[in-house]
Order: C-alpha cells, then structure tokens, then sequence
C-alpha cells in the first residue's frame, strides 16, 4: 500500500511540473506599430520569466555601458531590445534593480520597441534564463523604447520611472488599427 501511495505522488509531481513546465514556455505576442504602411515598431506582450535583463561592460576607458533586454521568442530564441545610448555603471544597474521590482510579481509585461524585427547577424551567445534554460540568438533586435508592467508602472528609456508612460510614439499602449 505504501509503495502504491508513493508511485501515486511521484506521477502527480511529474504532472504538476509538466503542467508548470508548458505554461513557461507561453507563446510572446507581437503587435506591429505602423503609421500607414510602414511598420515603425512593436509592442510585444510576454512574462516576466521570459525576459532576462543585462548590463554589458563595453569595455571602454570611460566605464561605459550596454543595457539590454532579452527576450525568449516563439522561436525558443532569444531576441533584443537594446538601448539606444550607452549608461555609466551605476545607472545601468540601478535600470536592472527598478525594471525587476517592476516586473516582480506581474502577470504580463508589454516592451516597446523600435525596428522592423528583421533578423540581422546572430551571435553565438547564448542567454540563460532562469528555471527555463538556455537559448540561442535570432538575430532579431530593436531598440529598447518602454517596459510597463500589468500594474501600470513604465519605465521608459529615456525618462525612467515615470507616469503615465510616455511615448516618443503615438499611443503604443493602445491597439493600432
């Protein structure tokens, strides 16, 4: 009897993980912004566990730095959002420390970013996101405009924290026709 009950809490451990492990890998989704007929940008909708956040030593005499943001795509490659301008040290990590107090505990976050999404040449880095595993580049990237999370916390990329989100686009937050 005893072995029975445990072979039955093995199986319901498996199913639960399976059933965690399948909702992890959601689906992203995309949405073009386009004025006309030219796409200027996307606002992706994904989970906080698909989106890794980075600060890149550059390397340079003056302590400059990259932020990025990467993402696991339908793909299961990551693509980036990348931020326009290079940050010192210390503003890069605090972007890191806010961005994740943000993201912590919230459903859906959406980015915004501009770009066409065309995939340029892909790097042989690969990003490990947490509890998931490690993925592959796309070659898909833009450049990082806005984070806001499923409270209606932003955080854009030129002015930080902030409310109401602002846009150096039309209205991203809402749907394009």
């Amino acid at each position: 009897m005893k072995l029975l009950q445990n072979k039955i809490y093995v199986i319901l451990l498996f199913f639960i993980s399976l059933i965690n492990s399948c909702s992890t890998l959601e689906q992203p989704t995309f949405r073009e912004l386009k004025e006309e007929n030219d796409k200027y940008g996307t606002v992706l909708s994904t989970r906080s566990e698909l989106i890794v956040l980075e600060c890149e030593d550059l390397s340079h005499p003056e302590n400059f730095y990259g932020f990025m943001i990467h993402t696991l795509g339908p793909s299961k490659e990551y693509f980036t959002f990348t931020q326009g301008n290079t940050l010192d040290k210390g503003s890069c990590f605090k972007r890191i420390k806010k961005m994740t107090s943000m993201m912590k505990g919230s459903k859906q976050i959406q980015l915004v970013g501009y770009g066409n999404g065309l995939p340029t040449e892909k790097s042989n880095r690969k990003i490990n996101f947490v509890g998931i595993g490690e993925f592959s580049d796309s070659g898909i990237g833009y450049k990082f405009m806005a984070l806001k999370n499923d409270r209606g916390e932003c955080y854009d990329a030129y002015e930080g924290m902030t409310l109401p989100c602002p846009s150096a686009m039309k209205n991203p937050w809402s749907e394009t026709k």
